[in-house]
């Protein structure tokens, strides 16, 4: 899945790995984490979902988070590049193949708490 982002999105937002690269191990502190989730883990950048649960209940349950919103304009959409290849030389016998195509958005407002 990383590799399917990377090339839809290049290098902007989707398209950076989830994962840290080892070397910056050394350079995370509790501090940089924390400020990290401060900013990124916002009310309008989350959601929640739940099975067999009714709205009503949801959404008391998610008002006992306290999290914050982000600053308005702060957001850049990650475009959708397309149209790329990737392929990665292995010397296994058996070859590993991802059509990905960009798919319709899904807005549903009524739902949204």
């Amino acid at each position: 899945m990383e590799s399917v982002h990377e090339l839809a999105y290049r290098e902007s937002g989707l398209g950076r790995s989830l994962y840290a690269p080892f070397f910056m191990m050394p350079e995370y502190s509790p501090d940089l984490l924390s400020e990290f989730v401060y900013k990124n883990f916002t009310a309008d950048r989350m959601s929640l979902s739940a099975i067999g649960l009714n709205m009503a209940d949801l959404s008391s349950f998610a008002a006992k988070f306290e999290v914050g919103k982000s600053d308005a304009g702060s957001d850049a959409q990650s475009k959708y590049m397309g149209g790329a290849e990737a392929r990665n030389s292995t010397e296994d016998l058996i070859a590993y193949s991802v059509l990905v195509g960009e798919g319709a958005r899904f807005v549903c407002h009524s739902h949204v708490i």
